[in-house]
């Protein structure tokens, strides 16, 4: 099996990211970072475009099940515009106040009467989404890594520099949109960079077994979602939430269908002792 590779990717959007969180009310609330499986999943219909694969269900499993093999993300954060340092969501005030003050904002807008060519009466929305550029004009930047390893499949190949059927996998990021409200044109990517590094934020890495595996020290707030493992509850402080999301429906289309939840320690939780982690497509989980 070919060894895991890993790099430092720094985003650069070009129009709010809407990765959506528990709407309230009218309210379409945003998470205040990308999770790990949205990179990928948004490289799912831009692969199959690009590569000439049939518009056919099929073509669009090929190509996430050959992506899942070889290819992770860990969630994306923002960069403090003066630390430098990602934005982890956790109980630190300080952190929290930055971004709701300087980088998140919201849109509003009506639901249409179709009938009337008019808006629908009561049905007023907010959509809250990071914005490209925070309120003191700085440009938003997501920090994150990318892990990969070499292979091919029916058409589709990855080799060991990251290149992805010969193009950049930068380069496909940068071509894709970024959560939700793509119609509207959100989600758009400006400028991909890649910085090589040995470590991933605190954590030191293991790119020689089945999955990436990462050594997270203790009461660090953790930037990756954790699989509910009953054995470690003990010991760890933080807050369960189910993760689902929508999925492809063979009857019915996009977005027409659940994914299976997952109970999962939200991004931020804290550990009494170091935990090795293994990093899947969605979460991490406790590694044997």
């Amino acid at each position: 099996m070919e060894k895991w590779q890993m790099s430092c990717l720094q985003v650069e959007p070009r129009t709010p990211i809407h990765c959506g969180d528990r709407p309230t009310g009218f309210v379409a609330s945003a998470l205040p970072f990308v999770p790990g499986h949205i990179p990928l999943m948004a490289l799912v219909p831009h692969v199959v475009a690009a590569s000439g694969l049939p518009n056919k269900f099929d073509s669009f499993m090929t190509a996430q099940g050959f992506l899942e093999k070889h290819l992770r993300f860990t969630p994306f954060f923002i960069l403090g515009a003066f630390s430098r340092k990602p934005l982890v969501p956790c109980n630190e005030t300080d952190i929290m106040a930055e971004m709701e003050s300087h980088l998140i904002g919201s849109r509003y807008g009506v639901a249409i009467d179709y009938g009337v060519r008019g808006a629908k009466e009561a049905h007023l929305f907010e959509i809250e989404a990071i914005n490209p550029i925070a309120r003191e004009r700085s440009q938003t930047i997501f920090e994150g890594y990318m892990f990969w390893r070499a292979g091919e499949h029916d058409g589709l190949e990855i080799d060991q520099q990251g290149l992805l059927n010969g193009i950049e996998i930068g380069k496909w990021i940068s071509d894709s949109q970024w959560g939700g409200e793509r119609n509207k044109g959100y989600g758009c990517i400006n400028k991909v960079g890649k910085i090589k590094k040995e470590t991933i934020w605190q954590g030191k890495v293991n790119l020689g077994s089945k999955n990436p595996v990462i050594c997270w020290p203790d009461d660090i707030p953790a930037p990756f979602y954790l699989k509910y493992d009953q054995n470690i509850s003990a010991t760890i402080e933080g807050r369960l939430k189910p993760m689902v999301g929508r999925i492809f429906d063979r009857a019915n289309g996009f977005g027409q269908s659940s994914s299976e939840a997952l109970i999962v320690w939200d991004v931020g939780w804290v550990s009494q002792k170091q935990l090795k982690l293994e990093i899947n497509t969605k979460t991490a989980v406790i590694a044997d």
